[in-house]
């Protein structure tokens, strides 16, 4: 995944929200060469950093992240208190290592430039995750969600085209074009009143017909071969311009939608409960159950 080296983390310098918390715990553990190996909504369930084939590394990373979130660490001090764990583990600079094909390559291991990826990455995914539960759970007051950029000179193209584009909260195109929509994408999404939106004289869009599949690159084999991912591009008009944005690859997916069971939507489980939700119950969102009442997850979760 490209990064850029000069990020701004301060948008991840404060303390999280509790959902984002209890999500990022809740994730299992895969072991990975490459980061195309677990994809998009993949990341919502599994912990993942490209060649920490050993679980002491991978757990350790692990562990570290989750204290980030939960302290509202910095980047600095989130690296300042990994990189001699990862070093004692061995577990930095360039090194030789076996790939799943068997052949030895020298590859990249911990440095200061994957500890603030690894940092941003998941930062900026927890946060996305408890921001999207909070929009559904204010949706009857604010069920109008505006794309946000940062706007200045490190802001993509493509992002800015969708600064201040206003859709439904159930529009499709939160399904795949909730930010961030790249690596370092400092992006966000403003939920609004339907009063809020009249009285700034903001255009609701709808997607349907402007989502297209497409195909991205996403990598090369070995021998050369580009490998190749489906995504959707959203292709719209506002105010007599055309606006594209295609996620970057592996980005294609809502952290926060991704993880149906803590917070399910009662459009998707409208059939099964006669179009009643867990709220129609009395329920909690799962999210919100203590977690000494969870059971085992089955051995393949």
């Amino acid at each position: 995944m490209a990064v850029a080296d000069d990020v701004d983390l301060s948008f991840a310098a404060s303390l999280p929200p509790a959902e984002a918390i209890r999500l990022f715990e809740s994730k299992g553990y895969r072991i990975g060469w490459n980061w195309q190996d677990v994809w998009q909504d993949q990341h919502a369930t599994a912990f993942t950093v490209a060649k920490a084939a050993k679980m002491d590394v991978l757990s350790t990373i692990r562990a570290a992240v989750d204290d980030a979130l939960r302290e509202g660490q910095t980047q600095r001090q989130f690296a300042r208190a990994l990189e001699p764990e990862l070093q004692r583990l061995g577990w930095w600079g360039r090194k030789e290592a076996i790939a799943p094909d068997g052949s030895r390559r020298t590859v990249q291991l911990g440095s200061h430039r994957r500890l603030r990826t690894i940092f941003n990455v998941n930062m900026g995914a927890a946060r996305a995750a408890g921001a999207w539960r909070r929009q559904l759970e204010n949706v009857e007051s604010r069920p109008f969600l505006m794309y946000d950029a940062r706007n200045d000179s490190r802001t993509r193209p493509s992002h800015r085209a969708m600064d201040n584009m206003v859709f439904r909260l159930d529009d499709p195109v939160w399904r795949t074009h909730y930010p961030p929509n790249g690596c370092n994408c400092r992006c966000s999404v403003r939920a609004l009143s339907r009063r809020e939106v009249e009285r700034r004289g903001l255009h609701v869009f709808d997607s349907a017909g402007h989502l297209h599949d497409v195909e991205q690159v996403v990598g090369h084999r070995p021998d050369g071969a580009p490998i190749r991912r489906p995504a959707k591009r959203l292709t719209i008009e506002a105010g007599g311009t055309p606006r594209f944005l295609t996620p970057d690859p592996g980005w294609n997916y809502n952290p926060g939608r991704a993880r149906p069971l803590f917070d399910l939507e009662p459009t998707e489980i409208g059939p099964v409960a006669g179009g009643r939700s867990f709220r129609d119950f009395g329920l909690p969102p799962i999210a919100e159950t203590p977690r000494a009442l969870w059971l085992p997850a089955p051995p393949p979760l």
